[in-house]
């Protein structure tokens, strides 16, 4: 009899030694899954890392980037007024927001926003300088960028109303001479033909 309890016993004890080492081992595989995402992660340098940041610059570039706000009531063009015609409202727009800088265009440069709302207005840069533009339309609100001479963005600012100023706090300074573009889109689409004044302004660098 106490054979047979002691063997009764040494089932049992088995038994449960068996579930514990299967928990044990289940438990284990669920955490392989989060342990293998952070090494995954931390590879940057690996291709898989490479792929996950190319896919993020994608992703970045085809969403809307936020650019500086041009805000006329907080800087330089606080005192601004319009009088109702594009060239003046540009030329104003320097005497508030480019003292001391020279017009870089002979006159500023109207254009009609294609179907989508954009204006290139291309411009050359003979020396190293220091560089800002304005952009003035009739209504609506617009972005203005700059592109250098291999197509990248130097600087960009948006406003909620039909004038804007760019960059927004000063000047950009390029070192490369070569040809330059003002681009401005307008939001929303104009539905209509809408002409845009741009100028450019530039001082020497000390």
């Amino acid at each position: 009899m106490e054979r047979a309890l002691g063997g009764i016993v040494r089932e049992l004890v088995a038994g449960l030694f068996l579930a514990v080492v299967v928990s044990s081992c289940n438990h284990a595989s669920k955490a392989t899954a989060p342990g293998t995402y952070d090494r995954g992660a931390q590879a940057g340098d690996g291709e898989s890392g490479s792929d996950n940041r190319a896919g993020a610059e994608s992703n970045g570039a085809s969403a809307p980037t936020a650019s500086p706000r041009f805000r006329k009531e907080e800087g330089c063009a606080r005192n601004f007024k319009s009088n109702g015609a594009a060239r003046d409202d540009v030329v104003l727009l320097e005497r508030l927001c480019a003292q001391g800088m020279a017009p870089l265009l002979p006159e500023p440069v109207t254009t009609t926003a294609s179907s989508a709302g954009l204006v290139e207005v291309p411009f050359k840069v003979a020396s190293a300088g220091c560089l800002r533009g304005g952009a003035v339309a009739p209504a609506g609100a617009l972005s203005i960028a700059f592109l250098d001479p291999h197509g990248a963005s130097l600087v960009s600012a948006s406003s909620t109303e039909p004038l804007g100023v760019v960059p927004v706090d000063g000047t950009i300074c390029v070192r490369e001479p070569g040809a330059y573009r003002a681009v401005v889109r307008l939001s929303p689409a104009p539905s209509e033909a809408t002409n845009v004044t741009v100028q450019i302004w530039q001082a020497s660098r000390d």
